[in-house]
């Protein structure tokens, strides 16, 4: 019996517009009626989920969320973590250094906000969405996150295969001790060793009691591979790359413009009571 689906926001739940069509959100709620925990699992950090868990009615401290690429794990109403999964000052400053090297768009999470170094007119289309304890700064300064608990380290740019480039050198620059994804087709996202979505759902699991057996994993990209790998069941949407597809279980039907999260809930829920 499915007590807990995760599933990934951007080009999951949402449309291609970030909006949330009215068939998942009815069909989310169905499952919460029913005693499914319904948890949003994606790359944001605390502060920068804006009005989401008011959209999905998720807000509330029996509600959770597995932020960060599982970085951490939080109650949705007061956002207090659960777990916390910080990626060293070392690091974060090799890091750091680097993407400034490369004259990189970086986003810092950290645990009171997220801060944006070098955003360039394209990528503050997106940030505009997200306003909510958003820090953009103008020069690159390490001195403003230095004293703060850093949960992920993005890199920004919109030609993926140059950041795949890079990966060599910053794993080298790591001595291998960072986990490294991409997502949206413009971010490598940059975790402590280790940590991926999956370690959020485990966490998750270990604290509601729930075996990962009966859960539902869903996703599109390559910081979900891992979380659907391990879940229960393992989907990825219509539109999910091809080696997100080649792990799971079940390849929905629909696309993230087509509902595809309410097609995983009304086959695996709905259809099992």
């Amino acid at each position: 019996m499915i007590k807990l689906i995760a599933f990934d926001l951007d080009e999951t739940l949402f449309n291609d517009n970030h909006k949330i069509d009215s068939k998942n959100y009815e069909y989310i709620q169905k499952a919460k009626d029913l005693g499914v925990h319904m948890i949003p699992a994606f790359g944001r950090g605390p502060g920068f989920v804006g009005d989401l868990y008011n959209e999905l009615n998720l807000k509330d401290d029996n509600c959770y969320s597995i932020l960060a690429n599982g970085a951490t794990v939080v109650k949705n109403g007061s956002e207090d973590a659960i777990t916390s999964h910080e990626v060293s000052k070392a690091y974060a400053k090799k890091l750091f250094d680097y993407g400034k090297e490369k004259n990189l768009c970086i986003h810092v999470y950290t645990d009171d906000g997220i801060f944006i170094y070098n955003l360039f007119d394209k990528e503050r289309e997106f940030t505009d969405n997200y306003k909510e304890n958003l820090i953009e700064v103008e020069e690159y300064d390490f001195s403003k996150i230095e004293d703060k608990k850093i949960l992920k380290i993005i890199y920004c740019d919109f030609d993926t295969d140059y950041l795949k480039s890079l990966e060599k050198e910053v794993a080298q620059l790591t001595d291998y001790k960072i986990e490294i994804s991409y997502s949206s087709n413009r971010y490598m996202e940059l975790n402590k060793i280790g940590i991926s979505k999956a370690t959020g759902l485990i966490d998750l699991c270990k604290y509601l009691d729930i075996d990962i057996e009966d859960t539902i994993a869903i996703g599109d990209n390559f910081n979900d591979l891992k979380m659907i790998d391990k879940a229960g069941i393992g989907i990825a949407v219509r539109n999910a790359l091809d080696e997100i597809k080649d792990v799971a279980d079940y390849i929905t039907q629909s696309n993230n413009n087509e509902n595809a999260v309410a097609e995983v809930i009304e086959k695996f829920v709905l259809e099992e009571v």
